[in-house]
């Protein structure tokens, strides 16, 4: 795990390669800093083309050491004289490095390394070019450069676990890239980089805010005029006109065969021992839930085998009612892991704000700052720990994905349901809300937005907010392709890196991926019970009650917890919407209103109505936005 950056400029014939200047390399750096404690570093290149086309690299690296602690230092380079030179900045862990380093040195390469993941990428770019991160079985994000043909490769693996966003743009007979672990850096880059490199300003603005309303994240990068590399993309710059825009290259679709009752434990287990390898402590996080306890049961039996012990850990939360503690320990004593149940020392507020800082983006899932305490808290026992993230979206683990297929079933009819007028007085009136809004506007990305179109009109009524999109035949995979990488992947690399720690996750191996897609809703549900499947394996191999057990996620009762100034979140909460400059119209593209904001707020700290996530998500965007101010 670590953080990357970089720089890239390729000219046409002719015309000046502008030098790349500290500076911009330092702000790279500065951007994720925080999620490399172990190392830091730096490296350049160019190349003259014989056509006269030119290219220039800068290639930034901040390091977390998990494997080969003393070879897999970054940026690693590849040397082979007339064969040409390779050099790569890399985040994550490929599970499949041992089988492919076998499978690349057979075919005749050299490897420097004893057993680093890194170096395999190097030799797998050398040997597949843009077709490498088809081969690849792991969490990753990562940027090449080649210096035979002056190209950049950018690649980020298919759940989008690991962030990556670039900037990128044309003017003067030059391309400028920007790339990176953080938003923020590749933003701030591009404005000081961008006059020099194209002759014109980049201006910081934010990016789709009407997106952003209504999932609290989204599948663009915060900024405008930067990009997420999609999960499952590989970009390629500068392979043909080297002022053109990149190449696209998708993961290959392989088709798999659906999973059974019988099989299931199996390929969750090949998927979890897979990332088991570490070179430093490792550990599981284990909450009162399934899919954490699956997970844990598998990774003990595999330890097992070895004579050692999995450690296990759950945070002790500050509500009963969402303590989760309990039930983890009962989890662990059957499974006879070693568990450590730790203290909740959080502060809220400030929390939060670094949270934001770091981040680099605006994401106002408010149970990010639970998962951020729990890595906190296990950081100093483990540096790499896995977790259950994935189980819903594969296996239809929300009631959503129920509601949706009955408002598929219902057609045209389901429109009566948006009938309904309901005041968001309690949470459960806030989901019936949006279950009538998801109704009437034919919109299943309506059961997990934010706000209500409705809500939004009154808060921001230049937003333009298009058509219902349907309801999806499977919509927990149309989860998997949003909602995961936007929201989860981003709360639990966010809140894990701001503390160097690496979270894997078991259960988006490929291959229990391509198996979940391929199984129908009857075999996954096991008869139409959200995750019915996991449920049923769960039965089987962890203690008693533990499959009945309702669905609780790292929920917080973050409208409580406005109401009672826990942790000071409601001094933050008032001082921060009702900044002047809070919400900044010429940046964030839309005019909010203000008078609806105070109305919210008033009306929820005064218990009248409940918009705690809302105003939770307003919040992180005042605090991203006062972040923002110094670009």
């Amino acid at each position: 795990m670590c953080g990357i950056g970089g720089v890239y400029i390729s000219t046409a014939r002719g015309a000046v390669l502008p030098e790349i200047p500290e500076s911009w390399l330092d702000a790279l750096e500065a951007a994720v800093a925080h999620r490399g404690p172990d190392g830091a570093g730096r490296w350049r290149d160019e190349v003259v083309r014989a056509d006269g086309r030119k290219a220039r690299v800068g290639l930034v690296h901040r390091r977390l050491a998990v494997i080969d602690l003393a070879g897999g230092r970054q940026p690693m380079v590849l040397d082979e004289g007339p064969a040409g030179l390779r050099a790569v900045v890399f985040n994550g862990c490929i599970y499949n490095h041992r089988q492919l380093r076998w499978n690349l040195a057979s075919g005749g390469a050299k490897f420097a390394t004893d057993h680093s993941d890194t170096e395999v990428l190097l030799h797998g770019h050398k040997a597949w070019g843009a077709g490498l991160a088809g081969h690849l079985e792991g969490m990753f994000a990562f940027g090449l450069w080649a210096r035979e043909d002056g190209t950049l490769t950018l690649g980020r693996d298919l759940a989008g676990e690991k962030p990556l966003c670039f900037a990128s743009a044309e003017g003067e007979g030059r391309r400028l890239v920007v790339f990176g672990s953080s938003p923020v850096g590749v933003a701030n880059v591009m404005r000081m980089a961008s006059p020099v490199v194209l002759g014109r300003a980049f201006e910081v603005r934010a990016a789709r805010l009407e997106v952003w309303l209504r999932f609290g994240a989204g599948g663009v990068a915060a900024f405008e005029g930067v990009a997420d590399v999609a999960p499952g993309e590989t970009l390629v710059f500068g392979g043909g006109s080297p002022t053109a825009a990149p190449t696209s290259h998708a993961r290959p679709v392989l088709e798999g065969a659906a999973l059974t009752r019988e099989d299931v434990g199996e390929v969750i287990s090949r998927g979890v021992e897979s990332r088991l390898e570490a070179d430093v402590p490792i550990g599981c996080m284990l909450s009162g839930g399934i899919d954490s306890g699956l997970v844990a049961a598998c990774a003990q039996r595999a330890l097992a085998r070895q004579g050692r012990k999995l450690r296990t850990f759950t945070v002790k939360m500050p509500d009963a009612g969402l303590d989760e503690s309990a039930a983890a320990a009962a989890t662990a004593a059957h499974l006879g892991t070693e568990h450590t149940t730790l203290p909740c020392e959080a502060n809220a507020a400030e929390d939060l704000v670094r949270l934001v800082r770091e981040l680099g983006t605006p994401l106002g899932d408010s149970s990010v700052l639970p998962t951020y305490w729990l890595c906190r808290a296990m950081r100093r026992h483990v540096t790499v720990a896995l977790s259950g993230d994935g189980g819903d979206e594969l296996f239809a683990g929300y009631q959503r994905h129920v509601a949706a297929r009955w408002m598929r079933r219902l057609g045209p009819l389901a429109r009566l349901v948006g009938l309904m007028r309901v005041r968001p007085t309690s949470w459960r009136n806030d989901k019936l809300a949006r279950l009538a809004s998801a109704g009437w506007w034919r919109d299943y990305a309506e059961l997990r937005s934010m706000f209500t179109r409705g809500q939004l009109r009154r808060l921001a009524p230049g937003l333009a907010l298009g058509r219902g999109a349907g309801w999806p035949a499977r919509p927990w995979d149309e989860d998997f392709a949003t909602y995961l990488p936007w929201d989860l992947m981003r709360k639990s690399d966010g809140a894990s890196m701001s503390v160097a720690l690496e979270v894997r996750s078991p259960l988006l191996d490929s291959t229990l991926v391509r198996r979940a897609q391929a199984t129908a809703w009857g075999t996954l549900t096991d008869g139409g019970r959200p995750k019915g499947m996991l449920r049923r394996l769960a039965g089987e191999w962890l203690a008693p009650g533990a499959a009945g057990r309702p669905k609780r996620g790292f929920a917080v009762p973050i409208g409580e917890w406005f109401r009672s100034d826990y942790g000071g979140l409601r001094g933050l909460l008032v001082d921060a919407t009702g900044a002047a400059e809070a919400y900044p119209a010429e940046f964030l593209g839309v005019e909010m209103q203000r008078s609806e904001i105070v109305r919210m707020r008033d009306a929820h700290l005064s218990g009248r109505e409940e918009h705690g996530q809302r105003l939770f998500g307003l919040l992180v965007l005042a605090l991203w936005v006062r972040e923002c101010r110094g670009l």
